[in-house]
């Protein structure tokens, strides 16, 4: 008999927000889902989909989902098939039992947040649950995943007045499910995927979550109560780095995204290699600030001085300032032969490519000068 994990405060007036707190969207999402499995399945290789199939007619919440499907099942099948090899750090920053906001770089769509909560269930801690955009909702086959996933969704397209009334929702959200501990929340720094490789952390994100803050708390009573942990995460290869290189060089064009392309980023993400990829949690934020825009900085240093860098980023770093000052960390051959399928590009998008990757490293550098 499935188990239905119920949170132990007002759920109503979050219908729209966290569909997954209700059981007859989660009993949607797993009739939806199963029917497009086997369209899905074609771009899971590595995943038994009989079994997967038999695993999900035991989920009767978005916790079980996680724990039965997506991490049994489909993320150690996608790792095995798509990367070369999935490293966490800091780990033990993160308490058992307790709940968290993780606030990370943005790097991926789908797989930032999935392979997060894979990491924290594999070492037995609190699940999470990730705030996503309502755009993700408009893409079929992904609108079950994002709700069994225990999504909080959020509409970028509000007018002003009804853009707040949403915020004062979402944040009083997160801290109704991190105080009562029935999970943690993941949201990303900022707006959206980094197209450019710079990671950043907006104080308006953090300006957003402060106003779940009761009247009477102080930001640093606050800050102590909801944890908030900054989380690096690092791909070696991004699948979609040319998709982000031709919108960055279009960005003041015409260039419009369309939904068919999160749906292509998504698939090319789950199906191809990512290399080596790497989450690291630091140490939860100390609760003694008293300004969101110090704290925003805060976080966003975190962030850069944790993120993993690859022999990829230290080579484009090198390609874009015509030096060797990081030659001992990479093989040129093998690098070259990584940049040869942007070619046929136009030059302006080969430099945001190899910007996209080089830009890490100038994170880090801006970072340490500053310090």
């Amino acid at each position: 008999m499935p188990f239905v994990f119920m949170p132990m405060f007002d759920i109503s007036q979050y219908r729209e927000l966290a569909p997954c707190l209700f059981e007859d969207n989660i009993r949607k999402s797993m009739k939806t889902l199963i029917s497009d499995l086997p369209e899905f399945g074609r771009f899971l290789s590595g995943v038994d989909g009989s079994r997967i199939l038999a695993d999900y007619m035991k989920v009767g919440s978005w916790v079980d989902f996680h724990r039965i499907a997506l991490f049994e099942d489909l993320v150690p099948g996608l790792l095995e098939s798509s990367s070369d090899g999935f490293e966490v750090e800091g780990i033990d920053n993160v308490e058992s039992g307790k709940s968290y906001l993780f606030i990370s770089n943005h790097r991926d769509t789908v797989l930032d947040c999935t392979l997060l909560g894979y990491a924290l269930l594999n070492a037995g801690k609190n699940h999470v649950q990730p705030v996503l955009g309502s755009n993700l909702t408009d893409i079929g086959m992904i609108e079950p995943y994002l709700v069994l996933c225990g999504g909080v969704v959020v509409n970028r397209n509000l007018e002003m007045r009804e853009l707040y009334k949403q915020s004062m929702l979402l944040s009083h959200y997160i801290s109704d499910a991190i105080s009562s501990g029935y999970s943690s929340v993941w949201i990303a720094g900022g707006a959206g995927r980094s197209k450019d490789g710079v990671d950043s952390v907006k104080s308006s994100v953090l300006k957003m979550i402060m106003l779940g803050k009761d009247r009477s708390e102080t930001l640093s009573d606050y800050l102590g109560r909801i944890r908030i942990v900054p989380v690096s995460i690092s791909y070696e290869y991004d699948p979609s780095d040319v998709i982000k290189a031709y919108a960055t060089a279009n960005e003041h064009g015409n260039y419009v995204k369309t939904k068919k392309e999160d749906l292509f980023s998504i698939l090319k993400s789950l199906r191809q290699n990512k290399g080596r990829i790497c989450i690291s949690l630091s140490k939860p934020v100390e609760p003694d600030f008293d300004d969101v825009e110090v704290l925003a900085k805060s976080i966003q240093d975190t962030i850069i001085s944790n993120y993993k860098l690859f022999p990829i980023n230290y080579y484009a770093y090198d390609k874009v300032n015509g030096s060797a000052e990081y030659a001992d960390k990479y093989d040129s051959d093998s690098m070259s032969g990584f940049f040869d399928k942007t070619r046929h590009l136009s030059e302006k998008v080969r430099m945001c490519h190899l910007n996209y990757y080089a830009n890490p490293v100038l994170s880090a550098r801006n970072l340490k000068k500053g310090s």
